[in-house]
């Protein structure tokens, strides 16, 4: 399985000016601040996607009925079908938020 981390590793990173001392390649300096920057990048993304789906987890979790709340002409059946939809829903979001936090599945 591969994840996102695995991918962008084998994306070559230009890097603006790299070069004109070597010609046309990067020296390994450039290459290894280059790869680095992008490391670093990825993280933060990944960070801010699992941050992204646990909001979602929070909102699902949220809009569940809860005992006591008035839900008009809505029967005892329907809104344990719906508390158990919402409670999938946010389940699958803490999954997805907690894949993320491993590097993410592309």
């Amino acid at each position: 399985m591969k994840t996102k981390r695995d991918t962008l590793a084998m994306v070559p990173v230009a890097v603006p000016g790299a070069g004109k001392r070597n010609g046309n390649a990067l020296t390994p300096l450039d290459r290894y601040c280059a790869r680095f920057a992008a490391d670093v990048a990825l993280e933060a993304f990944l960070a801010a996607e699992a941050i992204y789906w646990n909001r979602w987890a929070e909102m699902f979790e949220w809009a569940k009925p809860k005992l006591g709340e008035f839900y008009g002409q809505a029967t005892p059946a329907e809104l344990s079908v719906r508390w158990k939809r919402l409670h999938a829903q946010a389940e699958a979001c803490r999954n997805r938020a907690r894949l993320a936090e491993v590097g993410g599945v592309w």
